[in-house]
C-alpha cells in the first residue's frame, strides 16, 4: 500500500494523497473502463482505489474520503466528512452531510444539509457558529438546510455527489425585499461589489458569485460607511444579507451603549 501525489509519486508518512495498492490479491481491473493501474516515476505499478488518505510512521491508515468527493473551493480543499464530523457534534444535530454546489467564481462552493434531533432546534446561524469554532473558514458551509431526510441514492446511501440539484428549491432563497436602513445599505453594497440588482435579504453573499476578494470589498465599504472596525471574517460567520445586517445592529447598538456609559460615567 501507499499514498501517492497527482504525478504518482510515494508520499511520506502522514501526507495526504491517493490511496493506492498492488499484490497478486489486486483486481487486474474494471470491465469497460480504463483499468485503474498506474505506473509510478519509479516504475512500480499500482492500482488507485479513489480513496483519500494518509499513512503514519507505523503503516496505520488513516482514510479521510473519496477523491471525486473533495470539494475545490477556489483552490482551498474541503473534505466533506470533517465538515459531517463537525456538525454532528451540535447536540441538535442527529444527521449532516456536506455536499458541493457550483460557484460562478469559486468553482465549487460547501454547503450541507442537516436532520435535526426529535424536538430539538438549531438555526443555520448557530449551526454556522458552531462550526465556525470547530472548522476554518473555508471549510465552513456557506448554506446549510434542515431536511426532514437526507436524500439517499438508489442502493439506499447518502449521496454526495448530485445533491446540489435535488436541494435546488431549498438552497434558493426566497425572493423578499431588505428591510430597514441597515439591511437596505447591505443590499446596496453588495449589489455595487457584484455589479447586481439589490438581492433579496435571505441572499447569501458567496452564493450570488461572491468570494473573499470581493467579501473584502464589501467589508471595506461598509467601515467607511459604519466606523466599527469590520473584521475581515465577519461576512464569512455572517454570509446572508439578513444576518450580516442583524450583526451590525448589534454592533452598533453595543457602541452606543458603549459611549453613553462613557459619557455619564465618574
Amino acid at each position: 500500500m501507499a499514498i501517492l501525489d497527482e504525478a504518482f509519486h510515494p508520499l511520506p508518512p502522514g501526507t495526504y494523497g491517493e490511496v493506492s495498492i498492488n499484490g497478486e490479491n489486486v483486481t487486474t481491473g474494471y470491465e469497460g473502463t480504463e483499468s485503474g493501474w498506474v505506473v509510478s516515476p519509479s516504475g512500480e505499478r499500482w492500482f488507485l482505489t479513489g480513496d483519500e488518505g494518509s499513512l503514519d510512521h507505523d503503516g496505520v491508515l488513516r482514510l479521510t474520503g473519496r477523491l471525486k468527493e473533495m470539494i475545490n473551493r477556489g483552490g482551498e480543499k474541503v473534505i466533506p466528512r470533517q465538515v459531517d464530523e463537525a456538525l454532528m457534534e451540535h447536540p441538535a444535530v442527529e444527521q449532516a452531510l456536506c455536499f458541493s454546489v457550483p460557484h460562478p467564481t469559486l468553482g465549487e462552493d460547501v454547503a450541507a444539509v442537516v436532520v435535526l434531533r426529535a424536538g430539538a432546534l438549531a438555526s443555520e446561524e448557530d449551526l454556522r457558529v458552531h462550526c465556525f469554532a470547530r472548522l476554518a473558514p473555508h471549510q465552513v458551509p456557506s448554506r446549510i438546510v434542515t431536511v426532514d431526510e437526507v436524500p439517499k441514492g438508489p442502493t439506499g446511501k447518502f449521496q454526495r455527489i448530485g445533491l446540489a440539484a435535488k436541494l435546488d428549491n431549498l438552497l434558493s432563497p426566497m425572493e423578499e425585499p431588505p428591510q430597514g436602513e441597515v439591511e437596505e445599505l447591505v443590499g446596496q453594497i453588495f449589489a455595487a461589489v457584484l455589479g447586481i440588482p439589490v438581492p433579496s435579504r435571505a441572499s447569501n453573499f458567496f452564493a450570488l458569485g461572491g468570494d473573499s476578494l470581493t467579501g473584502q470589498q464589501v467589508i471595506s465599504r461598509l467601515n467607511s460607511e459604519i466606523p466599527l472596525d469590520l473584521p475581515a471574517t465577519l461576512l464569512f460567520r455572517y454570509p446572508t444579507l439578513r444576518m450580516l445586517a442583524a450583526e451590525l445592529e448589534e454592533r452598533i447598538d453595543h457602541a452606543l451603549a458603549a459611549m453613553e456609559e462613557g459619557q455619564h460615567g465618574p
